[in-house]
């Protein structure tokens, strides 16, 4: 049955919404949460579809406690007008924190308007990659847009803004401040990558020195990169593409 969960102004400590497929075309919205305990996600779909999802405040911290997680199946939702953070924690490697959204076997969601902070963690993650609660599978034709992903620690290459695993997704008109890597699709092909401005640095894993990211944009085959403003400091390329794909209109300045 499809609900409506709205906040009140109170804030929700250490607590999860969840849906699931039963509770598909749910609204969630204005809700203020504030979890510090690991596995403790803000917002968790577990195969909800059209479900809507705006005007939250979320603030994480703790082992994959992600602030918005969707997951097997959840599809054509509306995630918009958030703020999200997760912060870093005392465990794994210092500073490096869990993605902020996370999505796994998810496919024709929106994702935009968003106000996004990240430690050294991918900000937006489509992984294939499974861990505890998180089933993980490929993700495709998402629509990431609008969104400002801002780094809030000196990153390593845990930090990537935007990383696709699954094809033909289109990341559009995102600012993407002190990543690592901006956008990245490993080995996924046909993925498009539109008039977004990302702004590229990192620091050595090991001795914590300055190094530079290593690439502004880093795609697999039959990829559209179009009109990015690419800056910062790196030590690969400000574009990297497979084959087949166009590459257009952009301007790098490193």
């Amino acid at each position: 049955k499809n609900i409506t969960v709205a906040g009140s102004g109170v804030t929700i400590t250490n607590g999860i919404v969840k849906l699931t497929s039963g509770a598909s075309g749910s609204a969630v919205h204005d809700l203020k949460i504030r979890n510090t305990e690991s596995y403790h996600q803000g917002i968790y779909l577990l195969g909800a579809t059209n479900c809507e999802i705006y005007g939250n405040d979320i603030i994480n911290q703790g082992q994959s406690s992600y602030a918005i997680a969707l997951i097997e199946g959840s599809d054509y939702n509306l995630i918009h007008d958030n703020t999200l953070q997760c912060k870093g924690a005392d465990y794994g490697h210092g500073t490096r924190s869990t993605s902020v959204m996370l999505l796994g076997r998810s496919n024709n969601n929106i994702i935009e308007n968003n106000a996004i902070k990240s430690d050294d963690a991918n900000a937006i993650y489509l992984s294939s990659y499974s861990g505890g609660e998180f089933k993980g599978g490929e993700s495709y034709n998402n629509i990431i847009r609008y969104n400002t992903i801002q780094y809030m620690v000196n990153v390593t290459s845990w930090a990537y803004g935007v990383q696709l695993m699954g094809g033909n997704n289109t990341v559009e008109s995102n600012k993407i401040y002190g990543a690592y890597r901006g956008v990245s699709s490993s080995d996924f092909p046909s993925n498009k990558i539109i008039n977004n401005t990302i702004f590229v640095t990192g620091f050595d894993f090991s001795s914590g020195e300055f190094s530079g990211g290593d690439y502004g944009i880093a795609l697999a085959s039959n990829a559209t990169v179009k009109d990015n403003t690419i800056t910062g400091y790196f030590v690969g390329s400000g574009i990297s593409v497979g084959d087949y794909s166009v590459v257009e209109n952009n301007f790098v300045n490193a």
